[in-house]
């Protein structure tokens, strides 16, 4: 389901930026593409910043998802004041904007993590089972 999910905000992602950049392109009306590259540029500064965070390795994985997203926030809320994306009396709604993506997304992570341990408790089992008729096979060989 999360692959599903990843494919069809890339693919509206990509139609975005499309219906945004080529209409640019042909009426020279840039607003829409400024804030667009803005956009891409925020979120090409989390990304880079979320690959230094993997790097670190915490006990606690609610942590991890809290040290992202304070630093999502921070680096919205950074840009966003450069680029007069808020007055500062709604910066409130940056809030409201990214701690919804972040929640989707822990739930995601929950659901895939609950995934791969059904699975992999599900090989452990099998390899016991195996083990134990190969021990009970050497056993009746004696």
């Amino acid at each position: 389901m999360k692959i599903f999910i990843k494919k069809w905000l890339m693919l509206f992602g990509l139609v975005s930026i499309s219906v945004t950049i080529i209409p640019a392109i042909v009426n020279s009306y840039w607003e829409g593409a400024i804030f667009t590259f803005q956009l891409l540029f925020t979120l090409l500064v989390i990304c880079l910043l979320q690959l230094l965070t993997e790097k670190i390795s915490l006990k606690i994985p609610l942590l991890k998802y809290l040290i992202d997203l304070v630093m999502t926030l921070l680096v919205v809320l950074s840009f966003g004041w450069i680029w007069k994306w808020y007055v500062p009396l709604y910066a409130w709604m940056m809030f409201a904007m990214v701690i919804p993506v972040y929640v989707i997304g822990y739930f995601l992570d929950i659901v895939k993590i609950n995934k791969d341990v059904k699975v992999i408790n599900q090989q452990i089992k099998r390899r016991r089972e195996k083990l134990d008729k190969l021990r009970d096979e050497n056993i009746d060989d004696c």
